[in-house]
């Protein structure tokens, strides 16, 4: 078995990363862009909960044909985990109607009705996350052209409202032609849009990382194979130290991590790694009973968190979800169970 370590990784070789966000954030929207699975969620998440309160709004491609989809699926959820709305004037309740019937009555008719529309979002993301906190918004690439419009008023009209805003993209979703860098584009001439190109890591970083991980010294030329392997790029190298457990091939003992090779290698080139990070999934997936593969298939399809008596529906055997929690394919948040990453879910499908 792998140690509880790799569920919770420490966030290393990111101080330069976090200087910046400490410097730009409050001076408009903040952007983290990188390549899949290089920590862009994980430094956004652990910014902004330093920070205070953090309401979180996730993008998915599902809802790519749904305007305004990210934002009613977040209010939505908020609404049902209890979360109160109190402060929130009534004029901007029948105004979202149009979006959440459940909040009041939406006539319609009124002059400037995007308008009100957008300030009525405004209003209601300023009531979740409270003057002072931060509107985290992730994966803006998957975002549908109504979001992407409103979220160039949100830029403009946080600061004065005393709210955060905080957003993650794939670098190839934030490039010229593509719908969010076209949206964004004139914030940028304003001055109100700051980005930052996540490396990574260093291998110093991912010698950090296994240090850290493994609570010992030393692993200088292991952490070398490591990130020659995987470039630095932290859920590859999670996901490989996960199969190198899973195969037998890390293990520990005494309180270290050990492979067969420690006594005879020069530089670990033994290890068998898998060439990408989707076949360390799909090798890892390979080897897990039936009924947890297909309950990680059933996750894959959903694309959204689904709660335990939903999942109870696709899988009579009970150890099927223990056994993907306790591998890191599946991890469990307020909202239910969902796969641990936006790439594992194309590795499943």
């Amino acid at each position: 078995a792998s140690p509880s370590s790799l569920q919770d990784p420490p966030l290393v070789a990111r101080s330069e990363d976090w200087a910046w966000l400490e410097t730009h954030l409050g001076q408009g929207l903040v952007l983290l862009v990188g390549e899949v699975g290089v920590g862009k969620s994980r430094l956004a998440r652990d910014f902004a909960k330093r920070r205070g309160e953090v309401f979180t709004v996730r993008q998915r491609e599902s809802l790519g044909e749904l305007g305004f989809g990210g934002v009613i699926e977040a209010v939505r959820a908020a609404l049902e985990a209890g979360q109160s709305l109190e402060g929130l004037e009534p004029v901007w309740r029948d105004e979202l109607a149009q979006l959440l019937p459940e909040l009041g009555s939406f006539a319609g008719g009124a002059p400037n009705g995007k308008l009100r529309l957008f300030e009525a979002l405004v209003r209601l993301l300023l009531t979740l996350a409270r003057p002072g906190g931060t509107v985290l918004w992730e994966d803006l690439h998957w975002a549908d052209p109504s979001s992407l419009e409103f979220l160039a008023y949100l830029t403009q009209r946080a600061p004065h409202l005393g709210l955060y805003l905080l957003g993650t993209a794939r670098a190839e979703g934030y490039q010229r032609g593509r719908p969010l860098y076209e949206a964004l584009r004139p914030l940028s001439g304003e001055k109100r849009l700051h980005v930052r190109a996540l490396e990574a890591l260093p291998e110093t970083g991912v010698h950090e990382l296994v240090q850290r991980l493994s609570g010992t010294q030393g692993g200088t030329l292991f952490a070398e194979r490591l990130h020659q392997a995987t470039s630095g790029n932290p859920l590859y190298l999670l996901q490989t130290l996960q199969f190198l457990f899973d195969q037998g091939l890390l293990r520990v003992e005494v309180g270290r991590w050990h492979t067969p090779f420690d006594t005879m290698t020069a530089d670990y080139r033994e290890l068998p790694l898998p060439p990408s990070v989707r076949e360390v999934v799909q090798q890892r997936l390979e080897r897990l009973p039936a009924p947890a593969r297909e309950l990680a298939q059933a996750l894959a399809i959903a694309d959204a968190p689904l709660a335990p008596a939903v999942l109870a529906a696709f899988s009579s055997d009970d150890t099927a979800l223990d056994h993907l929690l306790g591998i890191g394919i599946v991890q469990e948040g307020p909202e239910g169970y969902a796969l641990a990453h936006d790439l594992l879910r194309s590795s499943v499908l």
